[in-house]
């Protein structure tokens, strides 16, 4: 796990925005896109986007890399022991 995963990680044991890990972790979008992605292919997160009609976010079935700029991640249970074993 890099030194950008393991940050992301720490801020998604709750729901954070693209955005507010933007912010958070003081990185270049690029590089953070590409760190989701990442994280999304090892299942270490869950994708969800918001939706109006629910009011409510909801998780997508399987990633999708052309919404990572307009979504939200929380850590996945695999994620979260990964990020607790080191």
């Amino acid at each position: 796990m890099s030194d950008l995963e393991f940050q992301v990680m720490d801020e998604v044991y709750f729901l954070c925005s693209f955005s507010q890990l933007l912010s958070d972790l003081g990185c270049n979008e690029e590089l953070l896109n590409d760190t989701l992605i990442e994280l999304l292919r090892k299942d270490f997160i869950q994708q969800l986007e918001y939706s109006e009609e629910e009011g409510d976010y909801i998780k997508l079935d399987t990633p999708d890399f052309s919404k990572v700029k307009a979504c939200s991640y929380v850590a996945t249970k695999k994620g979260l022991l990964e990020h607790n074993a080191k």
